[in-house]
């Protein structure tokens, strides 16, 4: 039987005198969990719904307009609460055959996959699974969740073409935007890379630019924060539709269904090219980064952490299009690319967050916006200094009204004294502060001016407000950042490189007597694991001590809260957390009450998952937990405004605070039979130590697949 439609020449052959054969329909099947079945809409409230759609109906919809020959197929038919109105089209009914499971897990549809399969064998596969499966607070516990998925959607793979070695499968990403889901497509997108064949290739469909999960947004595109509303099943319906145009006969796929590929060439095409001045000069501060990506090879895939980090502008589309970019010119780099920022976060309140986000991530590339207090930007810029080894691209405003376009832009002739906030920031202090710190400046308000002028736009031209970027802005902003992030040999050797060097076992350390002894100076040692560890153990200490016995190298995450009734808020509501003593590895959780004099004040008793009660305290006073695990200050109280960010107001009555004691080492290495992945097996035995000389020492032989020490120094707070 043919596996997909019959081009037209092919079909003549096939000719008899009486008619002409018809094309074999393409057989579709859509795998997923409630998202794919469809769900109702309950955000009326009370016991009124309205059902929702399920992309899979305007996906039919636009496959009736392109005439395409299609048959849906699956062991279901209806939506987990009924059967909306799923009226004729062009005088055909819908074709409802699915795959969809509301509330399954991936590893769940792998396992119940062949058993439904049974009754059909398809050509193309829609799979769009792991909204249920993510789970976690700390990265160790996401990252599990994550590898969950990737196995499960590895064995449904392997189903797939069991029934037909041809199949062709599209991989939708998950498109919300709270880790661990960026990671997830991380991974997802590698397994697309390793799984594909010519013969059964696997297509990642990305659905995650552009996506608007706060349903409260005037452009959301969920109900839920979860649950696509009308106008999200529309976009994933378009996103697939792009995806399955190669299998439809050269049927071309309309211009804003371009989440397919990893440059949004349709939507980019209909804005003007950036001409952009001599750039022979740009990128020297961040060549580490670059040659790591360009050196990437498939039999040598290098790790390179890139970090986005800043408030609403940096959470916008243009950082996916950057990354989508990165992958696409270096495809064999491990890259693990994470956007933590915080939209209307400040530099006052950023510099408290990045003690949870930006400096325990420890990126190799830090590309960095916000606006805010000039001196907690600074703080912010030289921590990462102190506490990583990350290269840093800081990005000048772009530009948001007609006065920017003839500001003054000599730096003597702005100081701060001037009163002239935009002019000395982009003007004067930034370039000071990336020259201070040796970090990369993207110039993107100079780019910005001279783009508007050379198309006679105005600023608002590229906002969909005052400030917010609008597509033609993400566009401009991303081809700003992109032409940085180049690689040019005359810089080398980057400063960076004497931050983080690399000890190859065998060539620069050997073991002896049982063990490998490497005297260090710096705040982070990696290992390379090789392949052969058959699930060995080896211990680690460091100064003679056990990691875990340093109490630099626990942290805290993101305490953050979940009203009752309400959805996570994703802001931090405390921030930071400190300690006095060496910390457990456990759960904390706060329960607060407003004050009854003072709604602004708040009580609280705090309990750990292992400590237990530990206290009781007022947020107008600094707080010393009985065991001394937790310190809270005034100050560290945010409550009213993360909550207000995230739509809820007023501050309820009571609400539960949880944080997590996140490790960031390990006492003892695993060593698993590693399989060949087309990455590297990066381990951190300890980050966060005193950046000043130590003593390493792991127990084994040299049968022990390390391959390799890396050691990171950050360049300034050494000791």
């Amino acid at each position: 039987m043919m596996k997909r439609l019959i081009p037209l020449a092919l079909m003549l052959c096939f000719a008899v005198p009486a008619r002409t054969a018809e094309p074999t329909p393409l057989r579709i099947v859509c795998i997923g969990d409630s998202i794919t079945q469809g769900r109702g809409d309950h955000s009326g409230g009370g016991g009124q719904w309205t059902p929702t759609i399920s992309y899979r109906y305007p996906l039919w919809k636009l496959l009736v307009d392109a005439d395409a020959k299609v048959d849906f197929v699956g062991s279901l038919k209806g939506g987990f609460e009924g059967n909306p109105d799923w009226a004729d089209y062009k005088g055909q009914a819908f074709d409802s055959d699915h795959e969809g499971h509301w509330g399954w897990k991936a590893v769940d549809v792998a396992a119940k996959l062949p058993a439904w399969m049974s009754g059909y064998t398809p050509d193309v596969a829609l799979v769009l699974l792991g909204t249920n499966d993510a789970s976690g607070k700390t990265s160790e516990e996401q990252q599990a969740s994550i590898e969950r998925v990737r196995g499960a959607i590895s064995d449904i793979v392997t189903t797939l073409r069991k029934k037909n070695p041809k199949v062709a499968i599209l991989l939708g990403q998950c498109f919300q935007e709270w880790a661990p889901f960026p990671a997830m497509r991380t991974a997802m997108t590698e397994l697309a890379k390793a799984q594909g064949t010519p013969e059964s290739p696997v297509t990642i469909v990305d659905h995650s630019p552009g996506w608007v999960s706060n349903p409260k947004q005037p452009n959301a595109t969920t109900v839920d924060w979860v649950h696509p509303n009308l106008v999200g099943d529309e976009k994933l319906a378009r996103n697939w539709f792009a995806a399955l145009t190669p299998f439809l006969g050269g049927i071309k796929a309309p211009a804003e269904a371009s989440a397919v590929t990893s440059n949004p060439t349709a939507e980019a095409a209909s804005f003007p090219p950036v001409k952009f001045p001599d750039t022979s000069s740009w990128g020297k501060n961040i060549q580490r980064t670059m040659r790591l990506l360009a050196e990437s090879t498939a039999e040598k895939p290098n790790t390179v952490r890139v970090l986005f980090y800043g408030q609403s502008i940096t959470e916008q589309k243009w950082a996916k299009l950057v990354e989508d970019d990165l992958r696409k010119r270096f495809p064999h780099a491990n890259l693990v690319v994470e956007n933590r920022a915080l939209g209307g976060f400040a530099s006052q309140l950023l510099v408290r967050t990045a003690e949870t986000d930006l400096y325990p991530f420890q990126p190799d590339l830090l590309i960095f916006h916000v606006y805010g207090s000039h001196d907690k930007y600074e703080d912010i810029i030289r921590r990462t200094r102190e506490r990583t080894c990350a290269e840093i691209l800081m990005q000048t405003d772009h530009v948001t009204k007609v006065a920017d376009l003839t500001e003054e832009t000599d730096p003597a002739k702005v100081p701060i004294q001037s009163g002239k906030w935009d002019a000395f920031m982009n003007h004067n202090w930034l370039p000071s502060i990336a020259q201070k710190y040796g970090a990369e400046l993207c110039d993107q308000r100079a780019i910005w001016k001279q783009y508007l002028a050379d198309n006679a736009l105005q600023p608002k031209a590229l906002l969909k407000d005052d400030v917010h970027l609008n597509a033609h802005g993400e566009y401009l902003m991303a081809q700003c950042v992109n032409a940085y992030l180049r690689r040019d040999k005359k810089f080398d050797p980057a400063p960076a490189e004497q931050w983080v060097r690399t000890l190859v076992v065998g060539q620069d350390i050997a073991w002896k007597g049982g063990k490998l002894t490497v005297d260090f100076e710096g705040a982070r040692v990696d290992v390379v694991v090789g392949a052969g560890g058959d699930g060995r153990t080896a211990a680690v200490t460091i100064d003679g001590r056990k990691p875990s016995e340093f109490a630099e190298l626990n942290g805290f995450t993101r305490a953050v809260t979940k009203p009752e009734g309400k959805w996570p808020v994703k802001w931090p509501v405390l921030a930071p957390i400190s300690s006095e003593k060496l910390l457990l590895l456990e759960e904390w959780t706060l329960e607060a009450h407003k004050d009854a004099t003072n709604e602004k004040r708040f009580t609280f008793a705090l309990t750990g998952s292992k400590t237990g009660p530990d206290g009781e305290g007022r947020s107008d006073v600094k707080f010393v937990s009985k065991s001394g695990r937790v310190v809270i200050a005034p100050e560290d109280w945010n409550v009213n405004f993360a909550m207000s960010l995230a739509g809820i107001k007023p501050v309820p009555e009571q609400f539960a605070v949880k944080w997590k004691v996140e490790p960031r080492f390990v006492d003892e290495l695993k060593l698993p039979a590693a399989k060949a992945t087309g990455r590297e097996n990066v381990v951190t035995l300890a980050s966060g130590l005193p950046n000043t000389k130590h003593t390493l020492e792991i127990a084994g032989s040299d049968a022990t697949p390390i391959t390799a020490l890396r050691i990171y120094q950050p360049p300034l707070g050494r000791k």
